[in-house]
């Protein structure tokens, strides 16, 4: 509209045809009309820049209304969903059964996998979206307790995932544990039950002649022993005898033969 009306001003400076007699009036005009359509301009920028801020403030504030309402989601299936899945205390009483809740447990953990990736895509966006909130919320009146709210809900969330996934690896780790106790129960039965098993210890044709040999070389070993066992001894006690009868220039050797050359030795030279 100042545009036009400058327009016109200007149409009618350039015709020579005055309104009135006024000297100077349509100058003065089309002068006064710039200074007002520059200063609107001003203004509109001004405006316009405010509009684009205050956009770019609603986008964001809806931006982080969307992200403070997925961790919303995720804290309440943490809560409530995650919480029930976790509630079974059961980690088997025998092998079959302990398998089976290892079966349970890791659908749930493949459940729980979903949440996290969900999790991690979500916290980066938080950190950028907080970054960028600090200045684009400034349009906005208590942009800073946006923003600190949306990081107190983070870190809330974050514990809530860690401390989720912690009980999840506990459960895992009893039911690991049942697990490969009751298979160590089932070998040791089996174990057990072949040992005890009566005909284990009855012999038959196939292994009757192999334990006589063993039987037959284990009792000739032991005589042999005994045998050796009863050399040694005497061997001990005549060594002895010689030793209180010498006439005290008895030397102790490690074979009867050579004590009782000895012995004769010195009883020749006594003699002598």
């Amino acid at each position: 509209m100042g545009e036009e009306v400058l327009r016109v001003l200007e149409m009618d400076e350039e015709s020579g045809f005055k309104i009135d007699d006024t000297i100077g009036f349509t100058d003065e005009a089309c002068r006064r009309v710039r200074i007002l359509l520059q200063e609107v301009h001003l203004l509109l920028t001004a405006v316009q820049a405010s509009w684009r801020r205050l956009q770019s403030a609603l986008d964001m504030y809806h931006e982080v209304q969307g992200l403070e309402s997925e961790m919303s989601d995720i804290g309440k299936w943490l809560v409530s969903a995650g919480q029930t899945l976790l509630k079974e205390s059961r980690i088997g009483m025998n092998i079959s059964e302990a398998e089976s809740l290892l079966r349970e447990h890791e659908a749930i953990e493949l459940k729980c996998r979903e949440t996290y990736a969900r999790w991690a895509r979500l916290r980066y966006r938080i950190d950028e979206a907080v970054e960028r909130g600090e200045g684009e919320l400034r349009a906005l009146a208590h942009h800073e307790t946006k923003t600190t709210d949306l990081r107190s809900l983070k870190e809330y969330t974050d514990t809530l995932v860690r401390s989720f996934a912690s009980r999840l690896e506990r459960r895992r780790t009893l039911i690991l544990a049942s697990a490969r106790f009751h298979r160590i129960v089932r070998h040791l039965d089996q174990r057990c039950t072949v040992l005890l098993n009566e005909k284990r210890w009855i012999a038959n044709s196939h292994n009757l002649d192999f334990l006589k040999k063993t039987i037959r070389e284990l009792t000739a070993r032991k005589e042999a022993v005994d045998y050796l066992g009863g050399e040694g001894t005497k061997a001990v006690s005549v060594c002895f005898y010689l030793k209180e009868t010498a006439s005290g220039t008895f030397e102790y050797g490690y074979e009867c033969g050579r004590a009782a050359l000895l012995v004769e030795k010195s009883a020749s030279s006594s003699a002598g």
